[in-house]
């Protein structure tokens, strides 16, 4: 049904076929599939106008809001290349990013246009401005001005996109070094939504919730894409804070994000289920299920039955979550603690790892009927797979990226002799076909004793262990045992103190002697389930919370281990005096 498709035509069906049903939506407005693809077909038209050309890259600095879609498919119809970029970076490195990428054209929501006016400053070429929303200080080119170009225009630039054009830039997470300007063609976003919905299929009139970084290829496929593919609603949540209310108040089909929302959902279902009883002892039955299931025991009828009834018994749960009508749950961009995976199953709503990168979208999901919760699930069709002989995963297949912008050798420059992708990511695959992600080949750390350390497994066991904890960053490498930063989340040492009768700032709770003790304690809890050599000896806790788009934390919540490193040097040297 998508072969030989592209963004473009995959939208302009869903329009004919949603009408007046809501495409888009907010707190504040809302955006019919008929107008969306008015607006779509007006601004296309208008781009060319303004003189954005096919195939030029133009930059996003746009919230999650119904105008960031209506701006990128109206790019991806006038034949351009729009990418995001997120506005809580410097100017210096938006500024990188677009000369990386060659875009003269910036799209910025008006409370954005100070920081879009530093980016033109600090960039070594010209920088249009185009400004989505009311402005009343900067006197450029708008969204309206764009659109009135292309209003009386009747040319359909659309027609001349094909698959195997760019559709989108997505820049490396630069973790651990410069980021890359990966180039995605609609080919390979394409064929990656309909190879998703075999494993996990999309019901008409479905809707997902769009507040992840939209400069993450996960954000982009997991709403944004999969809205233009099959006609479900999107409700943009623009902040963070606002994500479980909308949750409850939307009640979507589809929930995609990253392990740190899970955990602290899962907070949230333990906090209600210590309240009463019966929702306890059903919540641990219904573990011992899962348990048993993953373990591959069959339950007899008896426990099947006793099961079902416990899961009846936790609907309530799952409404106040506002999670009940799901029909698919998924979770990736960094390792998910096991426990967590299993308490969502044990509420009833299973959530299945995903494996992807920028270069290579979608490899694997889990399917929503047969989980395995200690693996990232099976590869999805066409995306060819090995392991070479050092663990490294390598890939090929119409899911991978067209090349690196401004690399001249391509695709091929970025294959080896044989045309595999070489992933970075160590894993095994089980007999089934599933496949488990051991850790990063750069970020093995052999300690000074010689022993090996996969660092995110440590780290995803200290967050999921406490509440307190946000983030962990492990040390260890050439160094004679481990060590780790561990960051605190503000919000959960606020109400720790309140709970301890403790006030003041945030940087004088983290010193305080109880939260010191529940963090040793989270830590000792910890290293009683790993090996000797992978316990943690020693931490410090950072004086600011690490937060998405800072020095620490990456807009997808990865850490930025370089930075890290550089940051707290000495205070990780003194872990070791």
């Amino acid at each position: 049904m998508l072969e030989n498709q592209t963004l473009c035509s995959l939208f302009l069906r869903s329009v004919d076929a949603g009408g007046e049903q809501i495409a888009l939506r907010d707190k504040d407005s809302e955006c019919s599939w008929k107008d969306y693809g008015e607006r779509v077909r007006r601004l296309a038209r208008g781009w060319q106008t303004v003189g954005v050309k096919p195939h030029e890259p133009v930059a996003l600095m746009m919230k999650n809001a119904p105008e960031f879609n209506v701006v990128d498919t109206s790019l991806l119809h006038a034949g351009a290349v729009p990418f995001s970029v997120a506005v809580t970076d410097p100017a210096e490195r938006i500024a990188n990013l677009m000369e990386v990428s060659g875009s003269r054209f910036i799209v910025v929501d008006a409370a954005a246009i100070e920081r879009a006016i530093a980016v033109a400053k600090t960039s070594n070429f010209d920088v249009s401005i185009v400004i989505a929303g009311e402005n009343d200080t900067y006197q450029g080119l708008s969204l309206e001005t764009v659109a009135a170009a292309g209003a009386n225009l009747s040319q359909e630039p659309w027609r001349h996109v094909n698959p195997e054009d760019d559709a989108t830039l997505i820049f490396t997470s630069g973790s651990t070094g410069t980021p890359k300007a990966v180039k995605l063609s609609h080919r390979a976003i394409v064929l990656s939504l309909r190879n998703t919905n075999r494993i996990a299929p999309v019901s008409s009139g479905g809707h997902v919730l769009s507040y992840l970084p939209l400069s993450h290829i996960a954000e982009r496929f997991m709403s944004h894409y999969l809205s233009l593919a099959f006609g479900v609603t999107v409700t943009s949540v623009p902040t963070p804070g606002e994500l479980y209310d909308t949750l409850r108040a939307v009640e979507p089909s589809r929930f995609f994000s990253v392990p740190r929302v899970y955990e602290k959902l899962v907070a949230q279902i333990r906090a209600t289920a210590a309240g009463n009883q019966l929702l306890a002892d059903a919540l641990a039955r219904s573990g011992r299920w899962v348990r048993a299931e993953q373990e591959g025991k069959t339950l007899t009828s008896d426990e099947q039955v006793q099961w079902n009834s416990d899961l009846e018994t936790l609907a309530p749960i799952r409404v106040a979550l506002g999670l009940h009508r799901t029909e698919y749950r998924g979770v990736a961009t960094a390792p998910s603690s096991p426990d967590i995976l299993e308490s969502m199953s044990a509420v009833g709503l299973p959530v299945g790892n995903i494996w992807g990168m920028s270069e290579a979208i979608m490899c694997t999901m889990n399917p929503p009927e047969r989980l395995k919760l200690n693996t990232v699930g099976v590869f999805l069709d066409d995306v060819e797979h090995r392991v070479a002989e050092d663990g490294e995963l390598l890939i090929r297949g119409v899911n991978l990226f067209s090349g690196y912008m401004g690399d001249t050798q391509g695709l091929a420059g970025a294959l080896d002799g044989e045309g595999w992708f070489h992933t970075g990511d160590l894993g095994s695959i089980d007999s089934d076909g599933y496949l488990s992600i051991v850790g990063r080949k750069k970020e093995i750390m052999i300690t000074a004793t010689g022993k090996n350390v996969a660092p995110a497994a440590i780290e995803a066991a200290l967050r999921e262990a406490s509440p307190l904890v946000s983030y962990a960053m492990v040390v260890a490498e050439g160094r004679r045992y481990v060590t780790a930063l561990i960051a605190l989340d503000e919000d959960a040492v606020s109400e720790f103190a309140i709970a301890q009768g403790l006030a003041g700032p945030f940087s004088s709770l983290i010193r305080s002697p109880e939260v010191v003790q529940e963090v040793e304690k989270t830590v000792e809890r910890v290293n009683r389930t790993l090996q000797k050599a992978e316990s943690v000896r020693n931490w410090h806790l950072p004086d600011t919370p690490w937060i998405p788009g800072s020095d620490e934390i990456t807009p997808t919540m990865k850490l930025r281990r370089n930075s890290i490193m550089s940051s707290y040097e000495d205070v990780i040297d003194a872990l070791y005096a």
